[in-house]
């Protein structure tokens, strides 16, 4: 079982401290891992990929699809794609027993019922933050996919079920999208939103939804934990800076 650590960075002062935390957290542990960036012109230089696109934060979608392109043509069964500010371990990754599932995550919208937790519709998709667990199949459908843009028109007073409802940002994000896409890209009226996971199954994906295993208070317990409450420090104020800086990275 081959498997990719993709981390969804930027080029920006901010994000450096945290590209350098992941680096040497991840440096010579038993799992590949390459940040992911936006650059001027598509290569691979070092541990990082560069892709040729906008590198706010509307457009990580096409960062999303140049990681999933570079796992599928080398040959990786699964990435777990996490972004900058999260802390993941291997070993407990590997441990984790998720090579049966297409699809892999924490949903954090959830409507508690006594002991069981419902995943809210429309919000029924896995938090990026704390990490996504992709399998090949899952890949090949999020590279396929033609995406329109950061900018979608989202139905106003959406009914999330439990008598909610929800005025949604008009961007798509690329936790959203990723979602979407492995649900087939339904209607927003399509009666399979009422199940959480009855979309994902009708498409040929294998959800695994679990709290415990993606998003845990007890540190010792998690595959990952997002934003380990590193100081964000100035350190870079351009691209050519930062290229410079990963070029003399210093690996332990």
């Amino acid at each position: 079982m081959k498997i990719l650590i993709g981390i969804i960075s930027a080029r920006h002062a901010s994000r450096y401290p945290y590209v350098s935390l992941r680096r040497r957290e991840l440096h010579g542990g038993p799992l590949d891992f390459r940040f992911v960036v936006g650059g001027d012109q598509d290569k691979e230089l070092g541990d990082t990929l560069y892709v040729p696109c906008d590198d706010t934060r509307p457009y990580m979608v096409l960062k999303n699809q140049a990681l999933f392109r570079y796992a599928l043509s080398h040959n990786y069964d699964f990435c777990f794609r996490t972004c900058d500010d999260t802390m993941v371990f291997p070993e407990r990754l590997q441990e984790a027993h998720l090579e049966q599932y297409d699809y892999a995550g924490n949903m954090p919208a959830k409507i508690q019922c006594g002991p069981v937790k419902i995943p809210m519709r429309y919000l029924d998709y896995m938090n990026g933050g704390c990490g996504i667990w992709l399998s090949r199949k899952a890949m090949e459908m999020l590279v396929a996919d033609e995406w329109k843009g950061p900018i979608r028109k989202f139905p106003d007073n959406l009914d999330m079920g439990f008598g909610l409802h929800l005025n949604m940002e008009p961007w798509d994000w690329d936790d959203r999208w990723i979602g979407e896409v492995l649900k087939g890209n339904l209607t927003w009226d399509d009666p399979k939103r009422v199940n959480a996971f009855e979309a994902y199954v009708l498409n040929g994906i294998n959800v695994y939804e679990n709290d415990l295993v993606f998003f845990n208070d007890d540190p010792n317990l998690p595959v990952s934990i997002h934003d380990p409450g590193r100081e964000k420090k100035a350190g870079i104020k351009t691209a050519k800076e930062w290229e410079e800086m990963q070029k003399s990275a210093n690996l332990p």
